[in-house]
């Protein structure tokens, strides 16, 4: 029979699609920074019993995009301009640890999923979907660390997922994103990988990361230097 081009269906829980959910409305802009998520509003907003939004909570929580307050509940996690830059600091220095084991030596396997990363990244930054332009950054990124198979490298790399989407929704990026040049900026390093010595290749890393916290900071600044001209 022609299964051949059949999509696996995924069912997802209650509380999975509540996770999807809230997840996307924080990356989005839709429950801002700072702003507190009340259990019993969300029941009756989705209509449903406490069970699964304490549990999408709960979840999203782990992915550290909210924080618990005994007593007040969930509030969206906000990140500073120092948590940033020590958060792109490190992710930078692994990444360039990724490439020196590399060597020069990308495998055929991560180039090709790299390259399918940059062709979706392009498609979602014409729609401007915040969303899944994360999504392909952090896989593609995450490329270079796999391609490194080092166990332990990928496991700490892992733990600063978090602290990039936090950048993301925390500097209202849909302002600051260069949308036409995002596959631009990465497909850079792709190439740099393949064709470039090492030192060079970590430059490049280096300076991708740690102008996101650059900006934030500037962006920052300036609001302040607005507000305080009202």
């Amino acid at each position: 029979m022609g299964y051949d081009n059949q999509k696996e269906i995924v069912k997802k829980t209650l509380w999975e699609q509540i996770t999807d959910t809230l997840r996307e409305n924080i990356i989005h802009g839709k429950i801002a920074p700072g702003e507190r998520i009340v259990e019993e509003e969300l029941a009756l907003q989705y209509n449903v019993s406490r069970g699964p939004v304490r549990e999408a909570l709960r979840r999203i929580e782990e992915e550290g995009l909210v924080t618990y307050e005994s007593r007040k509940g969930c509030r969206v996690k906000t990140i500073s301009y120092k948590e940033m830059w020590e958060n792109y600091l490190v992710r930078s220095t692994l990444e360039v640890l990724a490439v020196k084991i590399l060597a020069g030596n990308l495998p055929e396997e991560y180039e090709a999923e790299m390259k399918k990363c940059l062709c979706a990244m392009e498609e979602a930054a014409k729609e401007k979907d915040l969303y899944k332009i994360i999504l392909q950054d952090e896989a593609f990124h995450t490329c270079i660390i796999k391609a490194a198979r080092c166990d332990t490298l990928y496991k700490v790399w892992a733990t600063l997922r978090s602290g990039n989407i936090q950048a993301y929704y925390t500097m209202n990026v849909k302002q600051a994103v260069p949308f036409d040049v995002l596959r631009e900026n990465h497909e850079v390093i792709l190439t740099a990988l393949k064709e470039r010595p090492v030192d060079e290749v970590a430059k490049l890393i280096e300076y991708h990361y740690m102008v996101v916290p650059e900006e934030f900071l500037h962006r920052t600044q300036s609001n302040g230097d607005n507000e305080s001209g009202r």
